[in-house]
């Protein structure tokens, strides 16, 4: 009870830390290139190509529509959110296979400790890289293709401690409509396999 706890506890802080990071750096308007691309066509001011990435329009689309801040500033925060998700996901992961790739060894008395100090290494290394908080503070859809992917394999992490039998299908259909959306997805199967 108390791992869970302290679980909860970490990934809230990194979550709140990288939110803040993102948040206090978030590019108020639109950004040349890529970005904002993405933000005319998700206000509909241009005319988007063919939805190349469907589940992340259908999302962009949902959230333009959330009455908060300017336009720009509302669609740059999508990217924002996601990337908090991504780096608390991170942690969770990393925190897991370290703990269970330790705990046969002999450091049993330690290994929930050195496992959560390995993820947040991990977190806050991908949180404060220069390409991961440049596409968290503008509107990139690779955060968001990362999200699903580190989603999917968490639902994984979340079978291997339960073993309820509809979380596995729950992941494969993420993993699936992630093939879809983003190349990632395919170089990683051999990771979700395993």
């Amino acid at each position: 009870q108390s791992t869970k706890r302290w679980d909860r506890v970490i990934s809230w802080v990194l979550g709140l830390g990288a939110f803040i990071l993102y948040f206090a750096t978030i590019s108020p308007g639109l950004f040349p290139g890529k970005s904002a691309q993405l933000v005319t066509q998700a206000l509909r001011l241009t005319e988007p190509p063919l939805p190349v990435r469907p589940v992340f329009t259908w999302a962009i689309e949902l959230w333009s529509s959330l009455p908060i801040f300017k336009s720009a500033l509302r669609m740059n925060l999508f990217s924002a959110c996601c990337a908090t998700a991504t780096v608390v996901l991170l942690y969770r992961l990393v925190a897991f296979f370290v703990f269970e790739t330790i705990r046969e060894e002999l450091v049993a008395e330690r290994d929930a400790w050195l496992a959560r100090f390995a993820g947040v290494i991990a977190a806050i290394t991908m949180a404060t890289s220069v390409p991961f908080w440049q596409a968290a503070t503008r509107l990139h859809y690779e955060i968001f293709d990362l999200m699903l992917l580190l989603t999917s394999f968490a639902l994984l992490t979340v079978y291997a401690r339960t073993k309820r039998l509809a979380i596995p299908f729950a992941a494969a259909l993420l993993y699936g409509v992630g093939i879809v959306e983003s190349p990632l997805f395919i170089t990683c199967i051999p990771l979700f396999i395993l």
